[in-house]
């Protein structure tokens, strides 16, 4: 593992810190009202809770040239009561604009039913498949 130099470790952090201002900026611009901003590390898995459409939003802000989601958090975002959606804000280092993906929070219920549901589908299907094949013949 590489060790940063107190330089490198300065210049990531006012990098860092350049992003959540970008962040906050660009999220405000989209019509969204910031409820809670974290600025600085914290034991939370989101950097931005925000209303917009009457929607909840947890948003974690991404930046630098190769940015990491860690998948533990966004199970953690999933779970987290009266949040209808989750948004990955990826600031890039350049003048382009933020890209934010955005997912929508859905029920374990929920998920097991569309599994359910896509599993009867799939075994209705092989079953026409099947008896068409047998008319053939």
């Amino acid at each position: 593992m590489k060790v940063l130099t107190e330089a490198q470790r300065r210049a990531i952090a006012e990098g860092g810190v350049l992003s959540e201002r970008r962040a906050k900026k660009w999220v405000k611009d989209q019509g969204f009202k910031i409820t809670r901003f974290y600025t600085h590390k914290h034991a939370g898995c989101f950097d931005i809770e925000a209303r917009k459409n009457c929607q909840s939003w947890m948003i974690e802000v991404k930046s630098g040239v190769s940015p990491k989601v860690i998948v533990e958090n966004l199970i953690k975002m999933t779970n987290t009561p009266n949040i209808q959606k989750i948004g990955l804000l990826f600031i890039p280092k350049s003048d382009d604009p933020p890209l934010l993906f955005s997912l929508n929070r859905m029920s374990y219920a929920g998920l097991k039913a569309s599994k359910t549901k896509g599993k009867e589908v799939e075994r209705k299907a092989g079953k026409k498949a099947s008896r068409a094949i047998r008319s053939q013949k």
